[in-house]
């Protein structure tokens, strides 16, 4: 009887081996499906103005300093300030779509009025080496409306006269790892100078 119920615990033990799951399998192919979306991307979009404006401020981070030499070079504006930074966190291969508005003004004699700003990086990914980052598709929209003056309309009320600028950028971009890099210039909205679009994107393994 004794033997038996050995027999029989062994066998229970064996059977029950069997049924559990290996845990080093399931951790190899669970590790591989997650590894992708463990890489984290943050997109960083910086608005830089410059221009020859009297009393114009001069007023940017050391980070854009390479930036700004290189605008020096090849456009020939006095005064440079960061207007905006806007911080994005992207998914590898995914896609950033954003829509914001702003009333601060370019320039410091400037009225307020409503900048609206489009933003979409698509496809967002790593390259094969590892150092650069890969965009398939970035596209900048800006907009932004102007009040020329006033004009009388039915019923003798005055009637506001806007005029809306902007500028629309769309491109393929290969950025380097943690390198501002410019994307493009626009002389919209501004008596004297060029709104400068600049990215820099970092990666991290989360």
């Amino acid at each position: 009887m004794k033997l038996t119920m050995s027999l029989l615990s062994f066998i229970f033990l064996v059977v029950l081996c069997l049924c559990l799951p290996d845990s080093n399998a399931a951790q190899t192919s669970t590790s591989s499906d997650i590894k992708r979306g463990e890489i984290e991307f943050q997109v960083k979009l910086q608005l830089l103005v410059a221009s020859n404006i009297v009393n114009a401020k001069t007023d940017y981070p050391p980070a854009l300093e390479s930036v700004v030499k290189q605008i020096k070079s090849s456009l020939s504006f006095k005064n440079h300030f960061l207007y905006a930074t806007y911080l994005y966190n992207v998914a590898d291969n995914g896609n950033l779509r954003v829509s914001d508005v702003s009333y601060k003004p370019y320039e410091s004699a400037g009225t307020l009025a409503a900048t609206f700003f489009n933003l979409e990086a698509l496809g967002v990914k790593s390259n094969i080496n590892g150092n650069s980052t890969h965009i398939s598709r970035f596209k900048f929209e800006e907009r932004k409306n102007i009040f020329i003056g006033a004009e009388l309309g039915n019923n003798n009320e005055k009637k506001s006269i806007i005029n809306t600028v902007g500028t629309f950028i769309d491109t393929e971009l290969n950025v380097k790892e943690g390198i501002p890099t410019i994307v493009g210039t626009t002389t919209s909205a501004l008596s004297d100078g060029a709104l400068v679009i600049v990215i820099t994107v970092t990666h991290s393994e989360m």
